[in-house]
């Protein structure tokens, strides 16, 4: 799809609503020309009437373009801020969504960045047009003393059924729009609930793609459309309120007799005093528009924070051999300490199993394992060295953890586990072997599932465990992976398990409340209350 420059846009806007004035006042001047020479008893020959006619062409030709453009304007500018800030937002650390709920962000896109982007558009053409306005209607207005009008009702009528066909149409449309406007902030909303997954497999660029396709290829060509009914439907009002009621005074005036101002005077003045309102309106309510986008901009920037550059410098390191963990006392902020005491290490091939009981803290192990929490009394090594000094990349290819709750994207089962990575035949038909998926690929095809629908949790659990396996991390840490599989499947699934991670050197740490886990595991951490 071609990406339209909005500061094209503008400039093309802006350019034909000039010529679309300039037409309009030449109209108003061929008007008032005409009238006196008719009353002074001259003729208007076929050269006069040409004139007229190409006057009134092109203001109804550039109207229409103007118009889109005033109506496009608004659509380009809130695409480009929300694909902005949804780039910004997936850079965003776990902090922020911790900080932020979901609820908040959508309508912050929904509403506030949606408007800032229509308003940042549209209102520097806005303001120069009706200040250039304002300036040539003074300018010709100086030149006449007052005002009359007559409109052509017959012609009023013919355009109302228009506009009444067209209302139709841009309601129908209006729908359309609201429909897709829904599934695209679906798309926001699952990239923002499953954000954490997604970084830890450093798949941002594709998600804000993904985003960005729902947004160009259903939303944007609906709502392009909604500018063309749009246009038509203004287009129609505008000649309607400016063109047919001078049209009406001059035919109108040929037939009177009027002392002191020449007819044609009267006319012009009659028409610019009309236009020049709307200007001073516009221009009176400048101040307003200028504190809403300063209010808006304000507001989002107060959500988003300022980047600083990554201190983690780490993206070569090697394969992880040896894993400690030292904590000597973590809290969440306003709670009562969770882990405190805890000290051991793993080994490359040292499967480990962190058991105990429900609430002791081994979700929040897990979370510090991947960096998603952290603290001063903290220590997390890899190598003998601080976790906090590996980047997002590294992460993504040494150590990858499934959670407790599976993660299914509304994609296809293979879409959700390769998320736009290559991989062979092989290497997929071995993952499908591993995690027992074969016969679920085979009766889903490449149909649409989610979290919701489609498949059971068992499946979705290990769908989770596909994706990471298949990338065949140096740690891999799964938190309750057989909590919803049966007691067949579960046995079958860890034999598997073990000779994929034998295979290929994948060091396992596992939370789960199942024995069959233990012939998984060579060491066991039991994690007791304040350990």
């Amino acid at each position: 799809m071609k990406v339209l420059n909005i500061r094209r846009i503008q400039i093309f806007t802006l350019f034909f609503s000039i010529l679309d004035l300039l037409c309009l006042y030449g109209f108003i001047q061929a008007i008032q020309i005409f009238m006196d020479r008719l009353i002074a008893g001259h003729r208007i020959d076929q050269k006069d009437l040409l004139i007229f006619l190409s006057l009134l062409s092109g203001m109804i030709l550039c109207g229409l373009c103007s118009q889109y453009g005033f109506n496009l304007l608004p659509v380009l500018g809130k695409k480009k801020l929300i694909i902005q800030y949804e780039t910004q937002l997936m850079k965003e650390d776990h902090s922020f969504f911790d900080q932020h709920s979901t609820a908040f962000l959508m309508s912050l896109f929904q509403n506030e960045i949606s408007l800032l982007g229509q308003q940042k558009a549209i209102f520097p053409v806005v303001f120069l047009y009706q200040s250039i306005a304002l300036t040539v209607g003074t300018a010709f207005l100086l030149i006449n003393e007052w005002r009359l009008a007559l409109v052509l009702f017959a012609i009023i009528g013919f355009c109302f059924v228009l506009t009444r066909i067209l209302s139709k149409k841009i309601a129908d449309n209006t729908q359309k729009v609201y429909k897709e406007k829904n599934n695209l902030f679906q798309v926001l909303h699952e990239d923002i609930t499953m954000h954490r997954l997604i970084r830890f497999l450093n798949k941002e660029d594709y998600f804000s793609l993904r985003f960005r396709k729902v947004l160009n290829d259903r939303l944007i060509p609906i709502e392009k459309k909604q500018a063309n009914l749009s246009t038509q439907y203004i287009t129609i009002y505008s000649v309607l309120s400016r063109a047919l009621p001078l049209l009406g005074a001059g035919i109108g005036l040929i037939f009177m007799s009027l002392e002191g101002m020449e007819p044609g005077k009267i006319l012009s003045t009659y028409a610019l005093i009309s236009l020049i309102q709307e200007p001073i309106m516009q221009l009176a309510e400048t101040r307003t528009q200028k504190n809403t986008i300063n209010t808006l901009q304000e507001a989002i920037k107060q959500v988003f924070i300022q980047h600083q550059k990554d201190r983690r410098v780490v993206d070569s390191f090697g394969s992880i051999q040896k894993t400690d963990i030292q904590i000597e006392q973590f809290q969440y902020p306003d709670s009562s300490v969770i882990l405190t005491g805890l000290c051991f290490s793993i080994l490359r091939g040292q499967h480990t199993k962190i058991a105990g009981p429900s609430g002791v803290g081994k979700s929040t192990l897990m979370e510090l394992l991947m960096g998603v929490q952290g603290g001063r009394n903290t220590h997390i090594l890899f190598n003998e060295t601080e976790n906090s000094m590996f980047s997002r990349k590294w992460y993504s290819q040494h150590i990858l953890m499934v959670d407790q709750k599976p993660k299914i994207f509304k994609m296809s089962i293979l879409e959700n586990i390769t998320l736009g990575d290559t991989f062979s035949k092989i290497d997929l038909d071995e993952i499908l072997y591993t995690c027992i998926l074969q016969n679920i690929i085979d009766e889903h095809q490449d149909q649409i599932v989610d979290d919701e629908n489609g498949l059971s949790l068992g499946q979705a659990q290990r769908v989770s465990i596909a994706r990471m396996l298949i990338r065949k991390p140096d740690v891999l840490i799964l938190d309750e992976p057989v909590s919803a599989l049966d007691e067949v499947t579960t046995s079958l699934m860890i034999d598997r398990l073990k000779q994929f991670i034998e295979r290929y050197h994948i060091t396992l740490i596992i939370s789960s409340h199942n024995p069959a886990i233990n012939t998984l595991c060579l060491q066991t951490i039991d994690l007791k209350k304040n350990n």
